[in-house]
C-alpha cells in the first residue's frame, strides 16, 4: 500500500514546460472570443441575454450574481458582459495576466451558462472548466507577452506543475465517456439501427446544409455512428495505455501484451488520429456551437512536452 502511495504522489509530482498549458491558453482564448463577438457582432445577444421589458424576448425573475453585479438583464450589463469576455480572451490568447484573464473569462461563460439555460450547451461547461483549471497555474509562463515582460523573450522553458494539464486532460476524458454512456440507445449501439448520425445531418437545427446526398451512402454514415459510439465509450482505455507506455510500468501493473502493445500501437496517437478528424468533420457538416473548438483545446494535453516539440514522456 505503501508503494502504491508513493507512486501515486509521485505521478503527480512531476514538472514540465509550459508549452501544452501554454497552448491550451490560446485555444480557449480563441474560442472564449467566438463565443463572446459571434453572437455580439450577429446582433442576436439583446434577444437571448436581455429581458423582455428592454427588448430581449424571455423576461427574467432572477439573474446570475455576476450580471446582477452589472447591473441586471440590461441591454448596458449584457454588452458590458460579452466585453468582458471578449477582453478576456484577448488577453489569454496574447499571453497576459494569464489566471485573472481565465478566471474572468471563467466567470463570463458561467454567466452566459446559468443565465438562459435555452440558449447554452455543455460546450460552455467545458469553456469554463478548463479556464477555471487554469486558474490553478501560471498558464502565460511561455508563447506569452508575459513571458517578453518578465525574460525578455517570448519562451521560456520554466517547469510548471504537470497537475493541471493532467486535470484537463481527465475532462476531456470523462466528457467523451459520459457523452458515449449518454448515447446507449438503438440509434448508436452495436446491433441496433445505427440511424442516429443520419438523423442528425437531416435536422436543419444541426446540419449546415443539406445532406439528403447521403442516402446514397447510408451505410458510411452507420459506421461512422457506431465509430464515434465505439471512440467515446473506449475513452478511458487511453489514460490506461498512457500509463502503460510509461516507466513506472511495475508501479502501474502494466502486464507485458498491455506494454508491447503500447510500443507498437501508440494510444495518444491512436486518440489524436481518430477524435481529431471526427471534430473536423463536425465542424464542416454541423452546427453545434463552439463544442468542437473548444473540445479540439483539450487535445494539446495529450502530450508532457520538456522542449517547445512533443516529446515522448516518460509518464502521462
Amino acid at each position: 500500500m505503501n508503494k502504491l502511495w508513493t507512486t501515486w504522489l509521485g505521478f503527480w509530482s512531476h514538472t514540465e514546460t509550459g508549452f501544452s498549458i501554454a497552448m491550451v491558453r490560446i485555444s480557449m482564448g480563441l474560442t472564449l472570443f467566438y463565443t463572446c463577438a459571434s453572437p455580439y457582432l450577429s446582433g442576436v445577444w439583446e434577444a437571448i441575454w436581455v429581458d423582455q421589458q428592454f427588448g430581449g424576448i424571455r423576461p427574467y425573475r432572477r439573474v446570475p450574481w455576476f450580471l446582477e453585479l452589472l447591473g441586471g438583464a440590461t441591454p448596458q450589463a449584457v454588452e458590458w458582459l460579452l466585453w468582458i469576455g471578449i477582453g478576456s480572451a484577448i488577453a489569454l490568447i496574447i499571453g497576459l495576466f494569464g489566471r485573472f484573464s481565465a478566471f474572468t473569462g471563467m466567470l463570463v461563460m458561467n454567466t452566459i451558462a446559468w443565465h438562459n439555460p435555452l440558449a447554452t450547451g455543455g460546450h460552455d461547461d467545458l469553456i469554463a472548466n478548463a479556464l477555471w483549471l487554469l486558474v490553478f497555474v501560471p498558464n502565460d509562463i511561455t508563447l506569452s507577452v508575459s513571458s517578453k515582460i518578465n525574460t525578455g523573450s517570448w519562451t521560456s522553458s520554466t517547469p510548471i506543475s504537470s497537475v493541471v494539464r493532467r486535470l484537463l486532460l481527465a475532462q476531456l476524458i470523462i466528457m467523451y465517456t459520459s457523452t458515449g454512456w449518454q448515447k446507449v440507445s438503438t440509434h448508436w449501439v452495436p446491433f441496433g439501427e445505427l440511424d442516429a448520425l443520419w438523423y442528425i445531418l437531416q435536422q436543419p437545427t444541426w446540419a449546415w446544409r443539406d445532406h439528403t446526398f447521403l442516402a446514397t451512402w447510408y451505410p458510411l454514415t452507420q459506421f461512422g455512428t457506431v465509430g464515434t459510439w465505439f471512440f467515446e465509450v473506449c475513452a478511458p482505455l487511453l489514460w490506461v495505455g498512457m500509463l502503460w507506455e510509461g516507466t513506472n510500468r511495475k508501479q502501474w501493473y502494466a502486464p507485458k501484451w498491455g506494454i508491447q502493445l503500447v510500443q507498437r500501437i501508440p494510444p495518444r496517437v491512436v486518440f489524436a488520429c481518430i477524435g481529431i478528424p471526427m471534430h473536423f468533420g463536425i465542424l464542416l457538416t454541423m452546427d453545434v456551437g463552439p463544442f468542437s473548438y473548444a473540445a479540439l483545446s483539450y487535445y494539446w494535453t495529450l502530450y508532457r512536452t520538456d522542449t517547445l516539440g512533443f516529446s515522448n514522456p516518460t509518464t502521462a
